[in-house]
């Protein structure tokens, strides 16, 4: 009798910490889910500011000839490379091009939110 009271007992122990066990990997399990949302919408947040910041038509001076013109930058892209660093960025259209296509693209230093972005791609 006493050896099936003890077999019982350590039953119970034994459940008792696959219990405690399950219980801290549903823990786990939902504080990694709640991470993971968090960190998505993190990186979705601002790959959606960098896209509204980069879409549509931006004015410039042309390096090139001094003249105005007016630029769209690759928003979609430039986007996406920032989730993983800062947004590299290049001239989709220009109002100069066909003539001035093939630039450096330097106009893109005067659009004041990338200044100081060191990472400006070029589009072949």
């Amino acid at each position: 009798m006493d050896t099936l009271m003890a077999l019982v007992s350590l039953l119970h122990t034994l459940l008792d910490m696959i219990v405690t066990a399950l219980r801290f990997v549903n823990f786990l399990a939902i504080f990694l889910l709640l991470a993971a949302i968090y960190s998505g919408l993190l990186l979705a947040g601002r790959m959606g500011l960098t896209f509204l910041r980069l879409r549509g038509r931006h004015y410039v001076v042309c390096p090139q000839n001094a003249g105005p013109a007016s630029i769209r930058i690759g928003a979609l892209s430039g986007a996406i490379f920032s989730i993983m660093t800062v947004p590299k960025t290049s001239v989709r259209t220009c109002s100069r091009w066909p003539q001035e296509k093939g630039c450096e693209q330097k106009c893109l230093e005067q659009i004041s939110w990338l200044r100081g972005i060191d990472s400006v791609g070029t589009l072949d």
